[in-house]
């Protein structure tokens, strides 16, 4: 249950919403994921290829919320893909 519990700290350090219990209450923020959009706007503001790895699929999902309102192409891979060779 240790293991269990750093787990999730780690999850809720990365965003609050990653988390499921946390998922239906708003107004929660994150540094860490405030800090990568700035680093992926300033990377895409440089023309630049970007590759996000997350160990958690709740913040990839997160996170491709986000891209979906940008303006770029992407392509998203996570566990649950299916034909990753399409």
């Amino acid at each position: 249950s240790i293991l269990a519990a750093l787990l999730r700290l780690r999850q809720v350090c990365n965003h609050p919403n990653s988390i499921s219990a946390l998922r239906s209450i708003s107004g929660f923020d994150s540094g860490k994921f405030n800090l990568l959009k700035e680093l992926v706007g300033e990377a895409l503001e440089a023309n630049r290829k970007i590759l996000i790895f997350s160990q958690f699929r709740e913040m990839l999902g997160i996170i491709r919320e986000w891209v979906e309102t940008l303006p770029v192409g992407y392509l998203y891979l996570d566990g649950t893909t299916k034909d990753r060779q399409e």
